[in-house]
């Protein structure tokens, strides 16, 4: 492979010293008629010793430019025009400078030659003649002209292509295997430098480092070992600090609970305080009416008589029980207002804290929450009652349980 190489580099250095030779491509592409190539060769052939015996002849540096005859002035502008070098002009003035005096001939002629009138049949006849040589020139001399060294033209343009090609696409993997030979240190390089912050990204997975704006391909390795030990102790420091943080969730709900048992006890011991306070003012309303009545059946004979004192001791009975049913309803209602009051306070300080820590709860409390609903809701079917006062004040409890249960499920 190494010969191989070597002999390309001196073939491309061979050829910047030599003049190529006309390529005869396989594809018809490339392939121009034989007869063609020829005709243009013969003309540069014939043109460039016309050329040297006109310099003989003047004994000075004319070129096709300063040609002096009238019929070709029209051509030498358009050469100088093009920006050809010498012997492409007098290729082409030598192709085309005799149909330039073709048509210098015959505009002579068409000029002096002038219908005027409908019995001018001859000068008709020689204007038909002149056009038909005219046609002539123009398809069997410029045209024809112009297609033969066109497509030479482009013959040699495509064959200059196709060399540049092929010898660029040889240069061109030359300097590819020649630039892999050249860079071969820095490439194993790169690659060990890869490796390497491969290899430390991997040991730094684990601790959940993020390594986007790191270059550990070049970071020493007391730096790395630095990172890579500090990464391990945060890692476990986050650690700790969510177990930590998930030991106080699961104490503060278990003091909530305990609180919320504290409370629901607290509140059966009122309510059944107060259910024994009723039981024990009727008891005392009953036995009163009793003696009341036996006291009437007693002193009927004797009604009339003592009508005023009995009147004014059921008014002072009647008084009394009224004074005790007010004041066990005041007591009850005092009970009542403090019992709503703290529970007022304590569910606003609940709500404070909970505001503070909702942010750092788990979303796993829909669970929980559903089943708070549950057991409020479960409270409806759990106490009766047999006297009409708390048969109502349970229902109005259970209207406001009802509205509880709707405000929590919207919340969800």
């Amino acid at each position: 492979m190494k010969d191989e190489i070597i002999d390309m580099i001196n073939a491309v250095k061979a050829m910047e010293h030599m003049t190529l030779p006309y390529v005869d491509f396989s594809s018809a592409i490339y392939t121009p008629k034989r007869h063609t190539v020829e005709s243009y060769r013969s003309q540069q052939r014939r043109a460039k010793r016309s050329v040297e015996r006109t310099e003989e002849k003047s004994n000075n540096s004319k070129t096709i430019n300063t040609m002096s005859e009238t019929n070709t002035n029209a051509l030498n502008t358009v050469l100088d025009k093009a920006g050809l070098v010498n012997e492409t002009k007098v290729v082409l003035h030598s192709a085309f400078s005799q149909f330039y005096q073709q048509v210098d001939e015959i505009k002579a002629l068409a000029n002096d030659l002038v219908v005027t009138n409908e019995t001018q049949t001859d000068l008709m006849a020689k204007a038909g003649e002149m056009r038909k040589k005219l046609v002539k020139v123009r398809t069997q001399g410029v045209d024809a002209k112009h297609k033969e060294l066109k497509a030479d033209s482009l013959a040699y343009s495509k064959a200059l292509d196709e060399i540049k090609r092929t010898v660029t696409g040889e240069i061109t993997t030359l300097e590819e295997f020649l630039r892999e030979q050249e860079t071969f240190k820095e490439r194993k390089e790169a690659e060990r430098r890869e490796q390497r912050k491969q290899e430390r990204i991997a040991l730094l997975a684990p601790y959940e480092v993020d390594t986007q704006f790191m270059d550990l391909s070049l970071m020493p390795d007391e730096n790395f070992d630095k990172l890579l030990n500090d990464s391990r102790l945060a890692y476990d420091g986050r650690i700790a600090e969510a177990k930590r943080l998930e030991e106080e969730r699961i104490e503060r709900e278990r003091l909530e609970q305990e609180e919320r048992e504290r409370v629901r006890l607290e509140n059966e011991r009122l309510r059944k305080e107060a259910e024994e306070r009723e039981a024990e003012m009727k008891k005392e309303r009953e036995q009163a009416e009793v003696a009341l009545r036996s006291e009437r059946e007693k002193a009927e004979k004797e009604r009339k008589a003592a009508e005023a004192k009995a009147k004014a001791e059921r008014d002072e009975i009647e008084r009394k029980a009224k004074e005790e049913r007010e004041k066990a309803e005041a007591e009850r209602k005092r009970l009542e207002d403090e019992l709503k009051a703290k529970q007022r306070e304590e569910q606003e300080a609940k709500d404070k804290a909970a505001a503070e820590e909702e942010a750092r709860l788990s979303m796993g409390d829909k669970a929980k929450f559903e089943e708070l609903i549950s057991e409020i809701d479960s409270i409806k079917s759990k106490y009766t009652f047999k006297s009409k006062k708390n048969q109502k004040n349970f229902n109005d409890i259970v209207n406001l349980l009802d509205k509880v249960v709707s405000f929590a499920k919207s919340k969800q």
